[in-house]
């Protein structure tokens, strides 16, 4: 739609001209995207506390995906509504079938990544003083006046306002984990790189823990990766944070690169600066789930460099099965 849409003040958000572009947005997206249509959303299985579109579906026996309409209802203070989540985990309890061994939740944004909460600081409390500085006007938003980056902080699960939102949707996932015996796997994308996030209350073997979650980033295939700075801040900011669930809860961010594409070690091993994309697959041996991110190779590097016949390295994760 636009570049943090929903995490807008509220003037600018109800403004005319934002509502209008956002029923323009949601009409050509459920068009070209899903193949419907505002009143035939529910008909086509979507789900709604009265805005947005969510959607439960099966992936086979042994899957299921949670596709969360985490935009519709956004504001700068919430990101989905209480009635909305009660919608999603009343249908997962009742409509996912016995046998199930996973759940993909999608969510636009991550919900496990390094805290930039100094960086909102910052960015709230100079954003009048950047509107008034002349040749300031390439880092304030036009919309607002406020820091063009501000929207995008605002955006992330991690951010200040919507901390307390996100650990209760944790909570909720973690109960339903060991209710139904199911694993809970994150995707998301758009922040530019490719990572693993992980909760897990370190439980051995892992198949016993019902908090262990990963969260897979792997970002649109064109999206050209942020500054090598802006990757060395996030991996600064990297720390293990814990959530105080069905048990304690320790959250980072997965040491998953530890080369880079032309092989040589990596120091920053938790975000992968490249175009990458990633797919994954259910092992029927061990009943986990393989999941594979492929990272664009070094632009003009050696031929044998390491997935240099297919243009992409592959970084891989096991994701166990839940035992009862």
């Amino acid at each position: 739609t636009i570049d943090g849409y929903g995490s807008y003040p509220e003037s600018t958000q109800k403004s005319p001209t934002m509502s209008r572009i956002g029923a323009v947005s949601r009409r050509f997206y459920l068009l070209f995207q899903q193949h419907s249509t505002p009143a035939l959303v529910h008909q086509h299985g979507f789900f709604s506390a009265g805005v947005g579109e969510s959607i439960l579906t099966s992936m086979g026996p042994s899957a299921s995906l949670l596709v969360l309409d985490a935009r519709s209802e956004r504001t700068k203070n919430t990101i989905c509504s209480e009635q909305t989540y009660n919608l999603a985990f009343d249908k997962m309890y009742r409509e996912i079938p016995q046998g199930t061994r996973h759940l993909l939740v999608q969510l636009g944004v991550p919900i496990a990544y390094p805290r930039l909460v100094f960086a909102e600081n910052l960015m709230g409390s100079v954003g009048s003083v950047l509107g008034s500085i002349t040749g300031a006007k390439n880092v304030v938003n036009k919309l607002n006046g406020e820091p063009e980056l501000l929207d995008d902080l605002n955006d992330h699960w991690t951010a200040k306002s919507h901390k307390a939102e996100r650990n209760k949707f944790l909570v909720r996932l973690q109960n339903f984990a060991n209710d139904r015996k199911i694993r809970v796997t994150f995707i998301s994308g758009d922040v530019h790189c490719a990572g693993v996030g992980r909760f897990t209350a370190k439980i051995a073997p892992p198949e016993k823990d019902p908090q262990l979650m990963y969260q897979v980033i792997s970002s649109a295939i064109v999206n050209e990766p942020p500054p090598e700075g802006v990757i060395k801040l996030l991996h600064f900011q990297d720390k293990v944070h814990i959530l105080e669930g069905r048990v304690k809860t320790y959250e980072d961010m997965y040491p998953m690169f530890t080369q880079d594409v032309d092989g040589k070690p990596l120091q920053m091993d938790k975000l992968m600066p490249r175009r990458n994309y990633s797919h994954g697959h259910f092992n029927h041996h061990t009943g986990g789930m393989e999941i594979t991110i492929f990272a664009e190779n070094i632009r003009g590097g050696p031929e044998h460099t390491p997935g240099s016949d297919k243009g992409t390295k592959p970084y891989a994760i096991h994701v166990p099965r839940l035992e009862a």
